[in-house]
Formats: structure tokens, C-alpha cells, sequence
């Protein structure tokens, strides 16, 4: 005989950030002439978010709520 678990999802959530200002630190895509030049066919870009302490901070509390509010699982995991 086989005994096999499996895990089964019983609930989903999913909530935007709210924020009300944001500022973007990207160099201008005019740097990136040099991709014609060289003649390359890749780019691959990356996102970075930092967070003012003010930011993290309400970024932190919007998390926590957003859990206590949907915690409905047995065995939650982030």
C-alpha cells in the first residue's frame, strides 16, 4: 500500500500596494546607444525597489494587515 500527501491550496489572496508618490532613479534609455553599436542582440534589465524608512514602514503595516485578514490556511506560508 502507498501513502502518498499532497498538498492542497484552500485559499488565495492577492492585494495591490497602496502608495501615494514614487520616483524613478532608471538612466534615461539614451545611455543604452552603445546596444547598436556593439551590435547586441540580449539586454537583460532588473527591477530594484528601495524604500524610504517612512515607505518600508507603511509597506510593513500593509503586509501585516493584509495577513491578519487572510490567514485562513492551516498551514500558511509567504
Amino acid at each position: 500500500m502507498r501513502t502518498e500527501t499532497v498538498r492542497v491550496d484552500t485559499h488565495s489572496a492577492m492585494e495591490m500596494f497602496a502608495f501615494s508618490q514614487w520616483e524613478d532613479r532608471s538612466p534615461p534609455a539614451s545611455v543604452l546607444h552603445f546596444l547598436s553599436v556593439l551590435l547586441l542582440a540580449r539586454l537583460r534589465t532588473y527591477k530594484i525597489f528601495q524604500y524610504s524608512p517612512r515607505a518600508w514602514m507603511n509597506r510593513q503595516q500593509q503586509y501585516a494587515y493584509f495577513i491578519r485578514c487572510n490567514d485562513r490556511d492551516t498551514h500558511y506560508d509567504d
